[in-house]
């Protein structure tokens, strides 16, 4: 069968409607596969479980409305931590998967629940939701459209043998959730994945034969790509006016911008200066933030006992800022994070793995600091937090009343 052929089937395979009731007939394989992309649902090493909710506040930080998607619902909170809205989750996230929220249109709110992608109004009710295997963001475009990351079967052939990988794909659909198009991205992508890479998942191959290996670790070995970040973009050092994706890659230590209508890369850096990224976000001036984790799961050979956020210029493909503590271990997510870039100039960051958000100003300054409210009543340890985001009030105002419009691809405010 040929790789395209392929693809197709695969894609018509995967992509069912299922309602809230059948979240739990998800065949099993699939979810073991997502499942191998997780990571802890708990904070492993809370520094003071006495925190909780916003710890400190002044006037530099950038009012708004902050939102993230928790165990079981999209909360809305003021600066204050104060809850101003909940949507409840009839379909609960997989085992450690997180869950992202990005208000989408009118009362809409788009949400990612590895494996579920779905479309929730305010009111608690949902539109429409679909299995995927979609995993870790969303994006929309101005005409209404939804950029999903999602899992796919891939092969490699290497020294006369085939290795299997896990493959990845841009999904696009439309409003009413139906697939309008996929994006494989080893095509564009699959000649960055070191050598060193391959010669690991070949000696897990082998064990695995002999089994000697877990099916999980295997999986995880596979995750070449994992993409963890998709967002729409009006790319302005583009020669064409086509649809324009920014993405980042973990294991690949890479962020990229990627043309959908070719497909074809149109800028790619990190794998130099970045370790793990998360987040990036496309600024006004054309330069772009992201969260750079300085660790990996599947690579303890590389990496640093601390994060940082940093801006690129691509023009140059130079660092002209970056944020760190003092000490800089202090501020360390060894996975997942968020940066996003507020209208005042600040970034509001996502410290997933302790559970905190917090807010810096250029010049280092935290002005904004939340922890997580939410404990497990198994064991009663914070819960991580995927992302939060911030909001304007307007914004939120129109969410509120079902008349938000769609985002400004030029200039996006989530």
């Amino acid at each position: 069968m040929s790789r395209a052929l392929l693809f197709l089937v695969t894609a018509l395979a995967l992509f069912v409607m299922v309602a809230p009731a059948r979240a739990k007939d998800l065949e099993q394989e699939r979810v073991d596969r997502l499942e191998a992309l997780g990571y802890v649902e708990a904070v492993p090493d809370d520094p003071d479980p006495s925190r909780r909710g916003v710890v400190a506040r002044d006037d530099r930080a950038w009012d708004g409305v902050n939102y993230y998607c928790g165990a079981a619902s999209v909360r809305f909170l003021d600066m204050d931590g104060r809850l101003l809205h909940e949507i409840p989750l009839s379909i609960p996230p997989a085992a450690n998967s997180g869950c992202l929220a990005d208000p989408y249109r009118d009362g809409l709110v788009a949400v990612v629940r590895r494996p579920i992608l779905s479309v929730e109004e305010m009111g608690g009710k949902t539109v429409w939701a679909r299995r995927g295997p979609f995993h870790h963001d969303v994006g929309v475009d101005a005409e209404g459209r939804l950029y999903a990351l999602t899992v796919l079967p891939g092969k490699v052939r290497r020294n006369g043998k085939i290795l299997e990988i896990l493959g990845q794909a841009i999904t696009v659909l439309s409003a009413d959730g139906r697939i309008a198009r996929s994006i494989d991205l080893m095509p564009l992508f699959g000649d960055r994945i070191p050598e060193a890479r391959y010669d690991s998942i070949e000696r897990l191959s082998a064990d695995r034969g002999k089994g000697k290996l877990e099916r999980k670790k295997y999986t995880r070995a596979t995750d070449v790509f994992h993409p963890n970040s998709i967002e729409v973009v009006r790319w302005p050092h583009a020669e064409s006016a086509g649809t324009q994706v920014l993405l980042s890659f973990r294991d690949l230590d890479l962020l990229a911008v990627v043309d959908l209508d070719e497909p074809k890369v149109l800028w790619a850096w990190g794998a130099a200066d970045l370790v793990g990224p998360h987040d990036p976000w496309l600024l006004p001036n054309g330069h772009v933030v992201v969260f750079d984790n300085g660790a990996r799961q599947h690579d303890a050979g590389k990496g640093r006992s601390y994060s940082r956020i940093v801006e690129i210029d691509p023009a140059t493909n130079r660092i002209v800022w970056q944020y760190t503590s003092e000490p800089r271990t202090d501020f360390f997510s060894s996975s997942r994070g968020g940066a996003q870039p507020l209208p005042n100039g600040n970034v509001l960051v996502t410290e997933s793995t302790k559970g905190r958000v917090f807010e810096v100003t250029r010049g280092g300054e935290i002005v904004w600091d939340y922890w997580n409210t939410d404990f497990r009543e198994s064991d009663g340890q914070r819960r991580t937090i995927y992302r939060m985001y911030r909001m304007s009030h307007e914004r939120f105002a129109e969410l509120r009343a079902g008349k938000m419009p769609l985002p400004s691809i030029a200039a996006p405010d989530r």
